[in-house]
């Protein structure tokens, strides 16, 4: 299976309309974040790794138990969700029995997004997860953590519509970042640094372009912030930095 391509110009409309110097100019001095030199900082992954990774969808109860790799669905990475129909007792031991019909985690509901965010978290250590519906800004933003370490998930952002198993890993990374590295939490570079986290991983390649783009775009906007004015904390960027 071959590496998706994240490589090219990102979009940098928006970016323009609000920003006193054209980006286009400073994306040209960026020497260090040429997309070029972010994909060598990220792994290119084997093909029996790749089989490892991707060897299907992922399908999990509405409970957050995991069940299995699928290969029978058509979207490979992709998560799919099994709704328990009724529960019978062995002895004093609970047996679901699922639905035979999985549904895309796009149309899920906030609670199974909840018991499946946190399952994920745990396999990667992450425990105590918090969850609210969408953040003030909107539904593009996907987590949080706080100064005190406390990680948030959105489960009404736009992090669910791909149904992307790699994306929210990547997103649960990035907040662990932050909980890990408390003392500069509230620095640009920070921030940047937490986005790298999240997508310097081996699963990275099946997140969808979109998602990578978006990711490197970010990295983009706040090295020309902190570049071109001097900005060293996130308190210090405009409210719309993102749009």
């Amino acid at each position: 299976m071959k590496r998706k391509k994240i490589l090219g110009k990102l979009p940098i409309k928006a970016m323009t309309q609000s920003f006193q110097t054209p980006i286009e100019d400073y994306q040209s001095e960026l020497n260090r974040l040429k997309f070029e030199e972010l994909a060598d900082l990220l792994p290119i992954i084997k093909e029996n790794e790749q089989n490892e990774y991707i060897g299907g969808a992922y399908v999990y109860g509405d409970n957050g138990t995991f069940i299995s790799n699928s290969y029978l669905m058509p979207d490979p990475s992709s998560i799919y969700v099994l709704r328990v129909d009724e529960t019978y007792y062995f002895g004093c031991f609970p047996v679901s029995i699922y639905s035979s019909t999985p549904i895309p985690l796009s149309q899920s509901s906030a609670n199974e997004r909840e018991n499946i965010v946190q399952s994920i978290a745990n396999s990667l250590g992450i425990y105590g997860v918090n969850f609210q519906t969408v953040h003030a800004n909107g539904p593009t933003r996907y987590g949080d953590c706080s100064s005190s370490g406390s990680i948030t998930i959105y489960t009404g952002s736009n992090l669910f519509n791909n149904c992307n198993y790699w994306e929210i890993v990547s997103v649960l990374m990035h907040e662990q970042y932050h909980q890990n590295h408390l003392s500069s939490h509230a620095t640009i570079q920070n921030e940047i640094d937490s986005i790298l986290a999240g997508i310097n991983h081996s699963g990275y390649t099946f997140c969808s372009l979109s998602f990578i783009n978006s990711m490197l775009n970010k990295i983009l906007k706040l090295e020309y912030f902190k570049n071109t004015y001097g900005y060293s904390m996130m308190s210090d960027l405009p409210v719309n930095w993102q749009q």
